[in-house]
């Protein structure tokens, strides 16, 4: 009797059944109370970069930042692709950004046509980022929305491997073809490393052969992409950790230095001699050498070994950011001048910051494996800098010159900004449970990837 007067006065308006609290949107909270403040000042910095994009290049792939205007010199040029959109969905849902997330999955549901765009593109960008973002959403929502999104997108990629297994390096969408620059083999540590995780994972998730990588050889350029290919395969694929350990040592002999001040750095070889010259993306090598240490098993002399190089890898990035005026460093340093003059930009080498974020990377993988808390004193001070020193009216600035205190900004904001530098600064200040490193591998645009028969391919999480 007491039901049927509940349903007669909710007909009537006169009650209403109370809604069922909504799934959880994201990951959880995880929060390390401990730096609760830093990890809320990283995401309010995401919604600063997020909303200067959204209000005023909206659509387009990258913004300029100090003009409030879309920026057409990016590696897709003025094709509205929407990278900025598709590289930060994953960074939103971690975040717990779910406005801003679902205007974004709204865009790509509306707008996003990759196949129409008849110009040829980079391989590796397409693949890391436009691939690798939507395979990172399938991956942390179980939609099939993404999954169809992904599928395309490194369907779009294989004319590069026509029509030889040695790919070129950039593809046009519409025209289904690759270009006839160089090949891929030339560019041996950009390319074939990098795709193994997009193939492998794309093919496990459609059951297509097609997708199937090529196994990166032994060479100490493709160390850290084999890496990830054998932890990403729950350390079950014994080829991938063969090779990795083989990268590592021929990178030891023949990249390694060690300069008149006692700064450890990865230079490379021209003319068979090593240049005492090493350059800001190698920096993310300390936190991947310490996350590989693993590879050597129960040998724990060479476990500490590769730790330790981490740990040094670590200090001379850190030493190049604390010699500069901004606090940030510059593209490329060189050493053995004097010990003063160790890890910094002189001639013949690029003064410039461009918001990169492998200095970051490595103090995140570094907190995860050994909670030194000065990896997290050094990550909060990069934050400082970039709130003090590349913050302008519309978002994020690179510099040009981080030895120079006059204004000297880029005014480019560009998606790897928001797609990794945050994401990892995110996680520095976050507890071990978010994205742990046993369930997932990060692409190299930062886009989190499952372990294999480890972290759930669908998850029950609040999804549209």
């Amino acid at each position: 009797m007491l039901l049927q007067l509940i349903l007669l006065l909710n007909y009537c308006g006169l009650y209403v059944f109370a809604e069922s609290e909504p799934l959880q949107f994201g990951l959880g909270d995880h929060i390390d109370w401990g730096v609760k403040d830093k990890r809320d000042k990283v995401k309010e910095m995401m919604y600063f970069a997020w909303k200067g994009y959204a209000q005023h290049a909206w659509g387009f792939n990258e913004l300029r930042s100090d003009l409030g205007v879309p920026n057409n010199n990016s590696v897709f040029g003025n094709n509205h692709i929407g990278l900025t959109i598709i590289d930060s969905l994953d960074t939103l849902y971690i975040m717990g950004m779910r406005e801003e997330f679902l205007k974004g999955k709204t865009w790509v549901s509306d707008h996003y046509d990759l196949a129409q765009n008849d110009a040829f593109f980079p391989a590796y960008e397409l693949g890391t980022r436009i691939a690798g973002g939507f395979l990172s959403m399938y991956a942390l929502t179980g939609e099939d929305f993404f999954r169809t999104k992904a599928e395309l997108a490194v369907q779009s990629l294989l004319p590069i491997f026509q029509p030889s297994d040695i790919p070129l390096d950039r593809v046009n969408p519409k025209q289904r073809i690759g270009a006839s620059g160089s090949p891929l083999s030339d560019l041996k540590d950009l390319y074939i490393g990098p795709l193994q995780l997009e193939l492998s994972y794309a093919s496990e998730i459609t059951e297509k052969l097609d997708f199937r990588p090529i196994e990166g050889p032994g060479n100490e350029y493709l160390f850290k992409f084999n890496l990830k290919a054998w932890l990403r395969s729950n350390k079950t694929n014994e080829n991938a950790r063969k090779m990795y350990v083989k990268s590592v040592d021929k990178m030891r002999k023949v990249m390694l230095g060690l300069s008149f001040g006692g700064l450890t750095y990865l230079g490379r070889v021209s003319n068979k001699r090593l240049q005492r010259r090493m350059m800001h993306s190698y920096c993310n090598a300390g936190g991947l050498l310490a996350l590989g240490s693993v590879s050597h098993g129960n040998e724990n002399h060479l476990v500490a070994r590769d730790l330790q190089l981490g740990k040094d890898l670590a200090k001379t990035c850190r030493k190049r950011y604390q010699r500069t005026w901004y606090g940030i460093g510059p593209e490329s340093f060189q050493f053995d001048s004097t010990p003063t003059e160790d890890a910094k930009a002189r001639t013949g080498d690029s003064t410039a910051y461009r918001l990169r974020p492998e200095v970051v990377e490595t103090y995140f993988y570094l907190w995860r494996l050994t909670k030194d808390q000065k990896y997290r004193d050094w990550g909060w001070r990069v934050v400082q800098s970039l709130n003090e020193k590349c913050r302008i009216k519309y978002g994020f600035s690179g510099l040009e010159n981080v030895y120079e205190p006059d204004n000297n900004k880029d005014g480019q904001q560009g998606s790897h900004f928001l797609s990794e530098t945050l994401k990892y600064l995110y996680l520095l200040f976050s507890n071990d449970t978010l994205l742990p490193l046993d369930k997932w591998v990060f692409n190299e645009a930062g886009h989190p990837f499952p372990v294999m028969k480890k972290a759930p391919w669908r998850h029950d999480h609040f999804s549209t």
